[in-house]
């Protein structure tokens, strides 16, 4: 199973080579590609929720998803939110 950093590298370089072939989008293009990267994002999210389930089941220590570490990265005061990841008993 990749790692989560190898996955999130991959998604951050598919962004940037997007973002560079849509640099000439009209307003109804951008709403839309923004609303994709929305459903995306949620999918994205819904992985991460089942993967960290599925270790759980099988008692594996997987970490962070990308998504807390980015979270981790953009806020400048400390999160309140808990983290998904369980730590082993």
């Amino acid at each position: 199973m990749p790692s989560f950093k190898e996955l999130d590298k991959k998604e951050q370089e598919r962004r940037s080579k997007q973002n560079a072939t849509n640099q000439g989008l009209g307003a109804s293009q951008a709403f839309e590609y923004g609303q994709r990267s929305i459903e995306e994002k949620v999918r994205l999210e819904n992985l991460e929720k089942q993967v960290l389930v599925l270790a759980e089941k099988l008692s594996l220590n997987v970490g962070n998803p990308p998504s807390d570490d980015a979270k981790k990265q953009d806020s400048s005061t400390p999160s309140s939110s808990t983290s998904l990841a369980k730590s082993p008993p």
